[in-house]
């Protein structure tokens, strides 16, 4: 019961993982999701690790229903964070460039319904606006972590 909740979460891994960028950065162009990660904390200081990227749950959780009855059908809203990890090089600037063009295609690939699997994930209306960067302080081999909120809405099913 409720598993849409995971189907959604599952089909935003698949999306983000069968992008394949046209600007290489610190020799990939492809993204790749931590499993086994629980924060940021978990992979950011890990060298060689571009585009390596986890979702976490912010919480942000709410229902949507005609008066909020469980009766009626019941959609819900949830709000999670795609964080993705990229080396800091000596070229900062170019760092800020891949950033900006990772992160608008990744909103225009999880803008597109069709990659949401409606029929297993319940999943209605979905947004991707803005972005924080997070950069970390200190010498050559820092990470910084890109931190995209993703929200959407679904029905699911108890």
């Amino acid at each position: 019961m409720a598993t849409e909740i995971r189907n959604a979460l599952d089909n935003i891994i698949t999306t983000v993982e069968t992008i394949t960028t046209s600007t290489a950065y610190a020799g990939t162009t492809s993204f790749r999701h931590a499993e086994g990660a629980y924060t940021e904390e978990d992979i950011d200081t890990a060298r060689g690790n571009a585009r390596l990227f986890l979702i976490t749950l912010t919480g942000a959780s709410s229902p949507i229903g005609p008066l909020g009855q469980l009766s009626e059908p019941l959609d819900s809203s949830e709000t999670v964070e795609l964080t993705i990890i990229y080396p800091m090089g000596r070229n900062g600037w170019e760092l800020m460039r891949v950033v900006a063009e990772d992160h608008s295609l990744i909103r225009q690939q999880l803008m597109i319904a069709s990659k949401w699997d409606g029929a297993n994930t319940g999943v209605m209306q979905r947004s991707v606006a803005g972005y924080t960067i997070d950069i970390a302080d200190g010498e050559d081999g820092s990470s910084a972590a890109v931190i995209i909120p993703v929200q959407f809405r679904y029905r699911p099913t108890f």
